[in-house]
């Protein structure tokens, strides 16, 4: 069976469509960039947050990142088994995650990693950025 040249004609996708799968397309970019730190890059922001705020718990972090439980549980998961996050077990009843000094280097390293490419691809992105704020900014304002 013959795809559909819509199908294969980027010219002809939804401006949704192709929001989408240039964010999917980046994100494996981006994991395939980090993956020798052992993270993806949905990881980052977790680490970030971590970093700028200080321990919290799952629920709250959750909502700064805009991110489902599940989602989130899966990448915690990922962080707490390469010790770059502590969930504090019995000893902290509130549950509160924290930043490890090994997840703090590896966050600094990413950082730094994020630096170079978005420095290197700034001529290709600058106009790109500016039109997506303008889109999340006009979204917000008619919820």
């Amino acid at each position: 069976m013959k795809p559909s040249s819509k199908r294969n004609d980027v010219q002809q996708w939804s401006t949704r469509h192709l929001l989408n799968d240039a964010a999917l397309r980046v994100s494996h970019i981006w994991d395939e960039r980090l993956a020798h730190l052992g993270i993806t890059y949905d990881s980052v922001p977790v680490l970030q947050e971590l970093a700028g705020w200080g321990a919290m718990r799952s629920e709250e972090l959750a909502v700064r990142l805009h991110f489902r439980d599940r989602e989130l549980e899966d990448i915690l998961q990922c962080l707490e088994d390469r010790g770059l996050i502590d969930r504090g077990g019995a000893e902290d009843p509130g549950n509160h995650i924290r930043l490890t000094s090994g997840g703090s280097i590896v966050l600094t390293t990413a950082e730094n990693v994020q630096n170079y490419f978005d420095g290197s691809d700034a001529h290709l992105l600058a106009g790109l950025r500016t039109d997506l704020r303008t889109i999340l900014r006009n979204q917000s304002i008619g919820r």
